[in-house]
């Protein structure tokens, strides 16, 4: 085992340690994209510029309008919230809970270390 400063050995192993990097990773991909991902979505230009918003030249067909840009405010929030909850919903998570009932699986029947 490493020791670190007084010969004392790590608070946490290296599993531990990778799972809290692994959960902050998930958790901060989770905050940031909950709020900007709807927002990517709804916005009619694909970028920033002072022509976004409603009335601006970017809806319709352009090259820099998003697939949303032709509907309305209401439709377009709709879709961009129906888009993020796809990409964040239940389904996103089925990868997360096979990988954890097969581990269950084979701890609780198998009586194999996790």
């Amino acid at each position: 085992a490493e020791y670190m400063g007084d010969n004392e050995p790590p608070e946490f192993t290296t599993y531990s340690w990778f799972a809290m990097i692994f959960s902050c990773g998930v958790a901060s991909g989770l905050f940031f994209f909950s709020v900007a991902e709807p927002v990517w979505h709804y916005e009619p230009c694909s970028f920033v510029s002072k022509w976004a918003g409603a009335g601006s030249d970017c809806r319709g067909s352009a090259d820099y309008a998003n697939r949303f840009a032709q509907m309305t405010d209401n439709k377009r929030a709709q879709e961009a919230m129906n888009l993020t909850l796809y990409h964040w919903g239940l389904h996103g998570w089925v990868c997360y809970a096979i990988i954890g009932a097969i581990m269950a699986i084979m701890h609780f029947r198998k009586n194999l270390p996790m």
